[in-house]
């Protein structure tokens, strides 16, 4: 926020942002006169003590409380500016357009977005040709209103003859985070605008067409910018990179194309677009087992002082690992008190939900040596003191000649306490919720826990059911496959037969794509399980954010009662931190787009199980799987973190905003936390998705084994009393619809 309020001050003081205002030959408008006169002149001190006794009861008294905020903005008093515009606001004063979006910004970001979109709508009213200010009225008022209702009004008056050129991309932009891609399109239109906006077009419409997979259209639009004098390497770059971002998985086709243009990396006029290209191509390569290849491109980035966020460690894969080998890891605790303990991470083979081994620091200094198999992810461990508080944690790789790592004890961490079970009493309604942190991993929980952390996670394991699934391929493509279409019609015949071979195919790591994907088109679509579970009483809402290959039914779509369709009433697409959350997870600051994303998402659910005219809710936060593969090489990288850093963040802000929702329902309703896939690297996902569930008749256990992430949506409906001849994978082989009556 500083930086931005910075940037507007030197705007206003060095572009001379104040009103012209005309004044009658009165002594009140004289005194307001010398209020802006000295703003003007930089005589700031002047300007606030000229203005103190002048209110905002008139045009002249508003006049001097808007020369004077923007002399405490010059002087670094964002307060009292704030205080003087509250009554001016209160009076239906409008602030010069400067003045407003400093004062929108602040209230917004301190969580006063009702102040922010009275703000922002009176001074984009005042001054309709003010993009910054459209922006700041689309976001503000979209949290405190209709999402939907503010977009299609803001909408149209982006597509007006007079409206800026910006407006419609701030519009098409706010389409593509709401999934709404062919409203992205449309809006955008099919002619590139002329002047500075014409790259930033480009670059909306290409990647809003890729999300589309429709490639063909996304190089003949690069090619005619080009024609029109755009530069020749990006031009050929920008296509392979947009549809490489737009698919889930590499093929093997994809990663050479994306090599043929990583030639190009040095004429690339974008250095943001020169850290795009290394990093995705690298990634791929890692993907597809070629490690030198992929080390070679991180380290011809770095010498290019280019900024990748990969690591050595994003970059090993089981192939790397020799079969059967084992290694040590010797962790000293330097400075660990009397009685303290060291807890280790499960060993290969052991459930990923294990819990960590104990074993006593001992020696001068204090230390513990962990054998283990070698493994494609780190030995991660925690030491604690007598009482069980966490003083330094962190990750090592063992290796078959020895390796170190060294922990300093710091100050203990008290263990979080789990919040008990809803206090709220039944209604005699049954709801449930289903929450899917995309790429959610097991292991990356499992260290915070035993650090003493996650408390809402924790409750939940304490009072409910627990499952390690196999998702299987890895995707999360083919898991929202699996949660949407549970039972898809199958017809016995050839297209059935090539269609399902071409699925094993596009599970391939080197495929990534059904081969005979258009075949699916002659075969009838199964009944999803929103409609299934829509088409009594219920109520079903689809949260899943279909793009690219994740192809899962319509976003904020809504089934039922008795099979009717509408939409749900979402609010913002994305939630700005407070100060006090950002003071308490200082990592997520400067991560806005992902950060505010799952922010938002989060919050839905809350308003959500609130307005309880909701039944069943599946909800994916898609982001955290991007910062998965963007941060875990950090915290994998052999040293003390203690679970410092964005991921992990991320993961106590979900844990945070899922103990808000937790405590909206009421006896009757069931919530499950469940994950796609886990997160095995930067690079790769991981089959070992986790389960929780907690409600009513639910017990305190484990499923046994590994079962499908397949039988869940059986699981969903039986919670609910729905009868269904879904697959069964085993998930809670306690639960069967006939019990839950």
């Amino acid at each position: 926020m500083r930086r931005r309020l910075a940037l507007l001050l030197v705007l206003i003081a060095l572009g001379g942002g104040l009103a012209a205002w005309q004044w009658r030959d009165t002594r009140r408008f004289a005194a307001a006169e010398a209020v802006c006169a000295a703003a003007s002149e930089r005589r700031f001190n002047d300007a606030v003590s000229l203005g103190a006794g002048l209110s905002a009861n008139d045009a002249a008294g508003f006049a001097a409380l808007d020369c004077r905020c923007i002399a405490h903005l010059a002087t670094g008093e964002l307060d009292r500016c704030l205080a003087d515009l509250e009554p001016a606001l209160a009076a239906g004063m409008t602030p010069s357009a400067d003045v407003a979006r400093v004062a929108a910004v602040a209230w917004f970001e301190r969580g006063n977005a009702a102040a922010a979109a009275v703000v922002a709508r009176r001074a984009a009213a005042e001054d309709p040709g003010d993009a910054d200010l459209f922006e700041l009225e689309l976001v503000s008022r979209s949290a405190v209103e209709d999402a939907g209702l503010v977009l299609a009004e803001l909408d149209r008056r982006a597509r007006g003859p007079d409206a800026p050129e910006k407006e419609r991309r701030v519009v098409a932009l706010t389409y593509l985070r709401r999934g709404e891609i062919e409203r992205c399109l449309d809006v955008l239109g099919e002619v590139p605008p002329t002047g500075a906006g014409a790259d930033h077009w480009h670059e909306l419409r290409s990647g809003c067409l890729a999300r589309l997979h429709r490639f063909d259209e996304v190089r003949a639009l690069w090619s005619a910018w080009q024609t029109r004098g755009g530069d020749a390497a990006t031009a050929r770059v920008r296509p392979v990179l947009d549809e490489a971002a737009a698919t889930t998985t590499p093929s093997a086709e994809l990663v050479e194309r994306l090599g043929q243009v990583y030639s190009e990396l040095e004429r690339l006029p974008d250095r943001e677009l020169q850290e795009s290209l290394a990093e995705r191509y690298a990634r791929y390569l890692g993907a597809t087992k070629r490690v030198e290849e992929a080390t070679a491109v991180v380290q011809r980035a770095r010498a290019l002082g280019l900024k990748i966020s990969l690591s050595e460690s994003d970059l090993r894969v089981d192939a790397a690992t020799p079969a059967g080998a084992t290694g040590r890891l010797q962790v000293v605790v330097r400075g660990a008190p009397a009685g303290a303990r060291l807890r280790v991470s499960p060993a290969p083979g052991l459930r990923f939900d294990a819990p960590y081994t104990e074993t006593p620091l001992a020696g001068t200094p204090p230390s513990v040596t962990v054998v283990r198999a070698l493994d494609s992810v780190p030995v991660r461990v925690v030491a604690v003191d007598d009482a069980g508080n966490a003083i330094a944690s962190g990750a090592g790789w063992p290796s078959t000649s020895g390796n170190l790592l060294e922990l300093a004890a710091g100050t203990p961490v008290v263990p979080a306490v789990a919040p008990g079970p809803t206090p709220m009493s039944a209604d005699g309604r049954r709801r449930l919720f289903v929450v899917i942190p995309d790429g959610g991993d097991w292991r990356l929980a499992g260290y915070l826990l035993a650090r003493g952390e996650l408390p809402v996670l924790r409750g939940l394991l304490d009072r409910g059911w627990r499952a390690v699934l196999d998702s299987t391929p890895a995707y999360t493509a083919a898991a929202m496959r699996s949660l949407v279409w549970p039972a898809p019609v199958r017809e016995v015949g050839v297209l059935s037969v090539v269609n399902e071979l071409g699925d094993e195919i596009g599970g391939l790591a080197s495929v990534g794509k059904n081969p005979f994907a258009g075949l699916a088109l002659l075969l009838p679509p199964g009944n999803s399980t929103f409609d299934v579970l829509g088409a009594g009483e219920l109520v079903a809402a689809n949260m899943l954010f279909t793009h690219g290959d994740v192809r899962a039914g319509r976003h904020a779509e809504k089934v039922g009662p008795r099979g009717a369709r509408g939409t749900v009433a979402l609010g913002p697409p994305f939630r700005r931190l407070t100060p006090d959350e950002i003071a308490r997870w200082p990592a997520l600051s400067g991560h806005d787009g992902y950060v505010e994303t799952i922010a938002g998402e989060l919050r839905a659910l809350q308003q959500i199980v609130e307005a309880r005219d909701i039944d069943v809710l599946l909800l994916r936060l898609e982001p955290l799987d991007i910062l998965s593969h963007t941060e875990l090489g950090g915290v994998s990288a052999g040293r003390q973190d203690d679970g410092a850093g964005l991921l992990y963040d991320t993961y106590r802000l979900i844990d945070h905003e899922l103990g808000r929702a937790a405590a909206a329902l009421d006896a009757d309703d069931t919530l499950v936390v469940m994950s796609d896939h886990g997160a095995k690297n930067g690079l790769e996902h991981d089959a070992n998705a986790l389960f929780v569930m907690v409600g009513p008749g639910v017990p305190h256990g484990d499923a046994p084994g590994r079962p499908a992430l397949a039988g869940a949506p059986r699981v969903f409906a039986a919670v609910l009393g729905v009868d269904t001849d879904w697959p069964d994978s085993g998930v809670a082989p306690w639960l069967t619809s006939e019990a839950r009556r």
